[in-house]
C-alpha cells in the first residue's frame, strides 16, 4: 500500500513531540513512520518558525539522515492567497479554490502513479492542518489515486485522543468535492 504522509513543523506522534528545534525528535518519528522522501511546500522555507526548520540546516539534516529533501516551491500557495487566506481567515473550500492553480495543477498532475507518492512527507510551517495546503496537496493525490493511505505526522490531540485541529466533516466534505470536480469526475 502506498503511504503519503503530511508533516507539520511542530507536534508529535504517538506521544513523543517535537518542535523546530528538536531534529533528535523529529527523524525517529519519520523514520519510524517509513518517511523517505520530504516535500517542502512552504513559500519561504527559512528558519522564522524554528532554527531546525531553516531550509538549510534542514537540508542537511535530510541527507544526514537518510532522507530525500525536495523544496517543491511550485506547490506552495501564490503569495496572496496565502496572505489572504490568513488575514481573512478563510475556511479549507475557499482556500482550495484559489490554491489549485493552472501552475499548482501542473505541479500534482506531474505525478503520474502512486508509487511516486510512497513515503513522501508533505512539509508545511502550518501547525493547523485545517488551514493548510499540505492537506489540499495529499486530498488531492487521494482522489487521484485511490489506494493511497494518508497518516497526518504532527497533529495535536486532546485527552480523549480526538484531534484538535480536526477538519469539520461538511468542509472536508465539500472540499473533496470540489477536487474531485477538478479531476473531471462526478
Amino acid at each position: 500500500m502506498t503511504r503519503l504522509f503530511t508533516l507539520s513543523k511542530k507536534g508529535g506522534n504517538n506521544g513523543a513531540l517535537w518542535n523546530g528545534a528538536h531534529p533528535e525528535k523529529f527523524f525517529p518519528i519519520i523514520h519510524r513512520e517509513g518517511v523517505k522522501t520530504i516535500w517542502d511546500v512552504r513559500r519561504t522555507p527559512n528558519g522564522q518558525y524554528g532554527c531546525f526548520f531553516d531550509t538549510d540546516i534542514f537540508k542537511f539534516c535530510c541527507r544526514h539522515e537518510n532522507i530525500v529533501f525536495e523544496w517543491r516551491l511550485d506547490l506552495a500557495p501564490a503569495k496572496e492567497v496565502f496572505t489572504a487566506c490568513n488575514n481573512e481567515n478563510w475556511d479549507l473550500l475557499t482556500y482550495a479554490k484559489a490554491y489549485f492553480t493552472p501552475q499548482v495543477l501542473a505541479a500534482l498532475d506531474a505525478v503520474k502513479s502512486a508509487e511516486e507518492l510512497d513515503g513522501v512527507g508533505i512539509l508545511c510551517a502550518e501547525q493547523e492542518l485545517y488551514n493548510c495546503h499540505r492537506l489540499l496537496i495529499a486530498e488531492y493525490f487521494k482522489a487521484k489515486f485511490p489506494e493511497i493511505q494518508i497518516k497526518h505526522l504532527g497533529l495535536a490531540y486532546d485527552r480523549n485522543g480526538d484531534e484538535k485541529n480536526a477538519v469539520p466533516r461538511a468542509v472536508m466534505y465539500n472540499t473533496r468535492n470540489y477536487i474531485s470536480q477538478l479531476l473531471g469526475r462526478p
